[in-house]
């Protein structure tokens, strides 16, 4: 390898990016629930509260998914 100085490295690797957190509250943001049927819903979910178990009636808000694939460059995403 020719030239492996620091100065030359540097100047070819490509600078890191640094990304700012975003936190979202995605009922009522980027999804909507109900326990409620609807007929477009896109996932239904079972959540035992108090030892009862209750339904949930889940949809994705209009664009949903065009907003996470634009903001994932600009924001860092905890995926849990």
């Amino acid at each position: 390898m020719r030239g492996l100085s620091p100065y030359n490295i540097s100047r070819e690797l490509p600078l890191p990016i640094k990304k700012k957190t975003l936190v979202l509250d995605l009922d009522e943001t980027l999804i909507h629930s109900t326990t409620r049927s609807t007929p477009d819903y896109n996932v239904r979910i079972e959540v035992v509260i108090d030892r009862t178990a209750c339904l949930f009636y889940v949809s994705k808000r209009p664009y949903t998914d065009y907003f996470l694939e634009t903001v994932i460059f600009f924001f860092f995403f905890f995926e849990n």
